[in-house]
């Protein structure tokens, strides 16, 4: 029989060691073919270039990622796909978006992945719909956005989502969008950007959630965060090691790790930074080819609540405390 330690589990919950350390980037467009279905992971915690994992069913251009810490899912025009993160391999059908729309942002937390907003061509949509990620079968109606966007910042927790700026008509906008992810109905104002843009990627540590880089007109290397309780303004945290935009992110709610992107060229850059500490992010490894617009996928991110364990107080303390016994026999 195992036998369980609440008092070491609760270390290794707080040091974030019972994480999965898994990102995968899927998809995205280069120069020649135009689109791919290329699918690379890295390992968050370590650094180096990244390795093959498979390949998605479709080629394509960014939409939503969700996952939990077994499987990540994405979403690109109606189809949707999914991986295991244990093993190597290519997608398999999950079902299909609401409507086919390319560009975009999705957030999740263990059960539920909500798409937000992008393009369905020739025009921008407010649409928002959702999955549950342990299931297969076609996204549902949420609710909408404020207004039309495509290319927002997405970050999350386990509770809220934030979806901020614009990358298309209507120009780059500072506005960041919130939704509660276990209910339906339509965005709400959270807050500002430091900056309009569009086409960044975001993170979170479940508490604070970071946009990275983007466009504002010009390529940005400016990494801003917010506290996602609490309705507030973005402020600056610090830069990317190269400006750039149409990169994404994923996380370990520790370390961002952004792939990818274009500074007027496509790249195969991955870059990171750890969240907890402001700062220039760090030069991390290689995708195994330059792209933007890919779409990632984690099995750690700040959404995803991976236990749920009592904090010690005065009146508690894993592995201390009253034990009880019951029933029994009493042979007299």
């Amino acid at each position: 029989m195992a036998i369980w330690d609440i008092k070491e589990r609760y270390k290794k919950v707080r040091g974030n060691e019972i994480r999965g350390d898994r990102a995968i980037f899927t998809l995205g467009e280069n120069a020649t073919p135009a689109y791919v279905n290329t699918t690379d992971y890295v390992q968050m915690s370590s650094t180096g270039n990244a390795t093959d994992f498979g390949d998605a069913s479709r080629t394509g251009v960014a939409g939503g990622g969700f996952s939990d810490s077994i499987r990540g899912v994405i979403s690109s025009v109606t189809t949707i796909d999914y991986f295991h993160f244990s093993s190597t391999g290519n997608a398999a059908d999950f079902g299909d978006a609401t409507d086919a729309r390319a560009n975009s942002a999705g957030v999740s937390n263990n059960t539920r992945g909500v798409n937000a907003g992008g393009r369905v061509a020739p025009a921008q949509v407010n649409v928002i719909d959702y999955i549950t990620i342990a299931s297969t079968g076609n996204a549902t109606d949420f609710g909408n956005l404020t207004a039309v966007n495509r290319g927002k910042l997405p970050a999350g927790s386990t509770t809220r989502g934030l979806f901020g700026g614009n990358g298309g008509d209507g120009g780059y906008i500072t506005q960041i969008d919130y939704i509660e992810i276990a209910t339906t109905g339509d965005a709400a104002d959270f807050g500002d950007l430091t900056a309009g843009k569009g086409y960044a990627g975001g993170s979170s540590t479940g508490n604070k959630g970071f946009f990275i880089g983007g466009y504002t007109g010009s390529n940005d290397a400016t990494i801003e965060t917010i506290t996602i309780p609490t309705l507030s303004n973005a402020i600056d945290f610090g830069d990317l090691s190269l400006a750039r935009n149409s990169m994404d992110t994923a996380d370990n709610s520790q370390r961002a790790i952004t792939a990818g992107g274009n500074d007027g060229s496509y790249l195969n850059t991955i870059d990171y930074f750890q969240m907890p500490t402001a700062g220039t992010a760090s030069d991390f490894g290689d995708l195994t080819e330059a792209r933007q617009s890919a779409v990632a996928v984690s099995q750690g991110h700040g959404g995803i609540n991976q236990d749920v364990l009592q904090r010690p107080s005065v009146n508690y303390m894993p592995g201390s405390g009253r034990g009880l016994c019951a029933g029994g026999d009493n042979p007299s």
